[in-house]
C-alpha cells in the first residue's frame, strides 16, 4: 500500500478492498465449520433435492458476481485507468457495469460471496456479506466519491444522481 503522500491524485482507499470480503467470508466459514454452525436449508423443488438446488442457486450468484467483476475490471482497462482502486483515475467511466452501479467491482464480490454463502447454507457467510458491505463502503466507496467529485466535478455529480451507489 502506497503512504498517502505519495501520490495526490487517487482515492483515499484504506486497506486492499478484496480483504473486505474474503476476510469477513473467512472468519464466518470458520465459524460455521468449527464453531458454532448456523445452517439454513431451502425445500426441495420437484425432483431436485434441496442441497442440489441450494448449491446450484449459489453456483449461479457466484458466477453472476465474478462476471460483474470481470467486467469492472474490462471497462476500466479499455478506458485506460488502471483497476486498482488506489491508482489515478484518468478517465470517469459510465458505460458497460456503471450504467448499474457506481461500485460494480464491490457489487461483484459481494454477489460472489453471497453465491457461495448459499451454496454453503450458511448463515454466518450471509452475514459477511453484510459485513463486508459496511467496510467496502466507508474504507472504499466513500473516500472514492470524494476523489472522483475532486477530480471530475460537475460530471461526476450528474453520474452520481444518475446512478445508485449499489443498485
Amino acid at each position: 500500500m502506497r503512504p498517502d503522500n505519495a501520490n495526490e491524485d487517487r482515492a483515499a482507499v484504506r486497506g486492499l478492498p478484496p480483504l473486505y470480503f474474503v476476510v469477513p467470508l473467512a472468519i464466518a466459514l470458520a465459524l460455521q465449520f468449527l464453531v458454532l454452525p448456523l445452517p439454513f436449508a431451502l425445500p426441495a423443488v420437484g425432483f431436485l433435492p434441496a442441497t442440489a438446488l441450494r448449491v446450484a442457486g449459489g453456483a449461479l450468484i457466484g458466477v453472476v458476481g465474478v462476471a460483474l467483476f470481470a467486467a469492472t475490471v474490462a471497462a476500466h482497462r479499455r478506458a485506460g485507468n488502471d483497476p486498482h482502486p488506489t491508482s489515478p483515475t484518468r478517465v470517469l467511466i459510465t458505460s458497460g457495469p456503471y450504467r448499474l452501479s457506481r461500485n460494480p467491482g464491490y457489487l461483484g464480490f459481494a454477489l460472489a460471496q453471497t453465491g457461495i454463502a448459499v451454496a454453503v447454507g450458511s448463515f454466518w457467510a450471509l452475514g459477511s456479506v453484510v459485513v463486508s458491505l459496511l467496510l467496502a463502503h466507508h474504507l472504499a466507496a466513500l473516500p472514492e466519491e470524494a476523489y472522483l467529485e475532486r477530480k471530475f466535478g460537475e460530471r461526476y455529480r450528474a453520474y452520481r444522481e444518475a446512478v445508485r451507489r449499489w443498485l
